[in-house]
């Protein structure tokens, strides 16, 4: 199971019942899109994993929905909510594309600059860096750094996501710049050679921040993650709220709290 958390809301499953296989418990900070997670032991699920389920289950969660809908417009004779439609294709486009669009989710390991300068240390020549950019959500941006216009260009065409791709770039130092700059807004793979003159790839969650933790696998699995929350929750990176995120989250907070 999936345990989520933000303050003051934690939602848990069943803390009595441990998976055999590995496991990985995940919070998820609603007030700013963060995400803290720490696997029980080797070959746990990781971020990359979590993505890949919570995008299957939204996505299922919102074709039901459209489904139910679709029906209910054939049931009342192309009549919804008093407004009558010509087709199908006006209902979605006109309603349903607007109240349940399909989910554009992208979930993104947030990097550490000490593991970014190790690995570009290491890194002799970059034969090509392919960077995805997110339409942000909510996200504050620094419209100084590498990705301003690739951003100008998302929000100026409406596009949800755009692929850059950089070939044989010789000036590592700035896409180390870039790299650190990302703070999780966008994905990338780095192919390179290292020093060994071996092929490497670098990707956001083989150089996301680590912190150190204690758990008890004896406990359960609510008590390790309100310890592990409890043991990380002050980091400057975990605290940053900005005003649009804290807007949206006070606006959705009595409905979170009825799903308790």
């Amino acid at each position: 199971g999936v345990q989520t958390c933000a303050l003051p809301i934690c939602f848990f499953g069943k803390d009595d019942i441990k998976p055999s296989a590995p496991y990985s418990t995940f919070i998820i900070l609603l007030n700013n899109h963060r995400v803290i997670y720490f696997p029980n032991k080797t070959g746990a699920p990781d971020i990359r994993s979590f993505a890949s389920t919570i995008d299957k289950i939204i996505t299922l969660y919102i074709k039901i929905n459209r489904t139910k809908l679709k029906k209910e417009l054939i049931a009342n004779d192309y009549i919804f909510k008093g407004i009558e439609y010509k087709n199908m294709k006006e209902f979605t486009d006109n309603y349903l594309d607007i109240i349940l669009p399909l989910p554009e989710l992208n979930v993104v390991a947030i990097e550490s600059p000490e593991l970014v300068k190790d690995a570009f240390d290491n890194i002799k020549t970059i034969r090509k860096v392919t960077f995805k950019f997110y339409k942000p959500n909510n996200e504050p941006l620094d419209f100084n750094n590498f990705f301003a216009r690739s951003f100008d260009i998302l929000d100026a065409t409406g596009s949800s996501s755009m692929n850059q791709i950089l070939n044989s770039p010789t000036e590592n130092d700035i896409i180390q710049d870039a790299v650190n700059s990302s703070e999780g807004k966008t994905d990338y793979i780095i192919d390179a050679v290292n020093n060994n003159s071996e092929n490497v790839k670098l990707t956001p969650d083989k150089i996301t921040q680590r912190l150190p933790v204690e758990v008890d696998n004896l406990n359960s699995i609510e008590d390790n993650a309100k310890k592990v929350y409890n043991q990380v929750k002050e980091k400057e990176i975990l605290t940053e709220v900005s005003a649009d995120n804290e807007k949206s989250y006070k606006k959705i907070f009595s409905y979170l709290k009825s799903l308790i």
